[in-house]
């Protein structure tokens, strides 16, 4: 259980400062309005990022032996 807890607990924190991060972002400061490229911003980059990071995290966790 212990090194299936040094696993989960970083992922984890990882996870809930990458996602609530692009509420707080478009919320509070306008560093995500700046145009990426033509009329996508890159609040549409980050939540696209966010998509990407959900299914890397998912891939790593199922193929990773922690018993």
């Amino acid at each position: 259980m212990a090194e299936k807890k040094k696993f989960i607990v970083p992922l984890t924190a990882f996870f809930l400062v990458f996602y609530f991060s692009l509420p707080v972002l478009t919320s509070y400061s306008k560093v995500l309005n700046r145009p990426y490229a033509g009329d996508i911003t890159w609040t549409w980059v980050f939540a696209i990022s966010q998509i990407v990071m959900t299914w890397i995290l998912c891939t790593v966790y199922v193929r990773k032996p922690l018993f």
